[in-house]
């Protein structure tokens, strides 16, 4: 295999590429995993000589370091396809060699496929047209099922379907889910840990809520009960449920600034998951949480 780095890499990656699949291989030192799926795929290149161009890239080395994170690669070994000059399937560890030939054969056929089709549905999505964007995903992978990009973004936007919906709306949705997610979060848990925290976040909600109480009566109880922070935890998971991530969202940091120790981390991870649900982390709420947290911090100094 060809050794790149950030300096060779528009030039053999990423303009090769425009006239034949390249597939770069992210490895890291010292890394017994990326050595092992080395191996096999060396023994691997020869088949599909002429049809993949093959390369290697040391992940964490100082100078490909920024190039690495830019891609979105996570952790290693990472194998990522790259046609027209763009990145797209990607295969994350060292997976046996039936799944690398999977994996070869569909960079051959043309992932440029469902990689453009991801394209029109996030344009789809910026422009406001949510059902169109989802319904573009979901082409998308028919055409790949292992397309991560639409993968992800399909499981988001569900994710973040906004209330109220009615009870066979939240089953449909949830079912879709559980179909999405187990294959998808094997293939991207290490490109992708807080997207698949916070997609899991709503499908654990909405599996629980037939046995959580009413937001109603959670509210009722909090009026009369400010510190009883179950509840206030319980309503701010219900409401994930029902698909009011703005609420849930407030009722989280309110836990966050009244719970005590351990308590409350699982209300700022809870609170930092609606947020990238909503898509509506941003500068301001980071610096939100960090006041409030400061305010946290000064009170227990003082109580002790």
């Amino acid at each position: 295999m060809l050794n790149v780095t950030a300096r060779t890499f528009a030039q053999e990656v990423e303009q090769t590429s425009r006239s034949m699949p390249v597939v770069v291989d992210f490895w890291g030192e010292n890394c017994a995993p990326c050595v092992a799926l080395a191996r096999v795929l060396e023994r691997l290149e020869p088949e599909y000589l002429g049809r993949i161009k093959l390369v290697e890239l040391e992940a964490w080395a100082a100078e490909n370091r920024e190039l690495t994170e830019r891609l979105g690669i996570r952790g290693v070994p990472t194998l990522l396809a790259f046609a027209g000059g763009e990145p797209g399937r990607r295969s994350v560890g060292n997976v046996p060699e039936s799944e690398l030939r999977q994996f070869f054969n569909a960079v051959v056929a043309g992932p440029e496929d469902a990689q453009g089709i991801f394209r029109t549905a996030i344009k789809a999505l910026e422009e406001g047209d949510r059902s169109r964007g989802i319904a573009v995903l979901r082409e998308a992978l028919e055409r790949n099922p292992e397309h991560v990009e639409s993968n992800l973004t399909l499981l988001l936007e569900l994710g973040r379907n906004a209330g109220p919906v009615d009870e066979q709306g939240l089953q449909e949705l949830t079912e879709e889910l559980w179909k999405l997610f187990p294959r998808f979060a094997v293939i991207a848990r290490q490109t992708y840990p807080d997207e698949i925290e916070a997609i899991q976040l709503r499908m654990s909600c909405l599996r629980d809520r037939p046995a959580m109480p009413a937001a109603r009566l959670l509210r009722e109880r909090l009026e009369t009960a400010p510190d009883d922070n179950w509840s206030r935890l319980t309503l701010g998971r219900r409401l994930i449920a029902e698909g009011d991530l703005e609420e849930a969202a407030e009722r989280l940091l309110q836990g966050v600034e009244r719970a005590e120790a351990a308590p409350g981390f699982v209300f700022l991870r809870d609170f930092r998951s609606v947020h990238l649900l909503a898509g509506s982390w941003n500068e301001a709420t980071g610096q939100r949480l960090e006041q409030v947290l400061e305010r946290v911090e000064a009170s227990r100094k003082k109580k002790a």
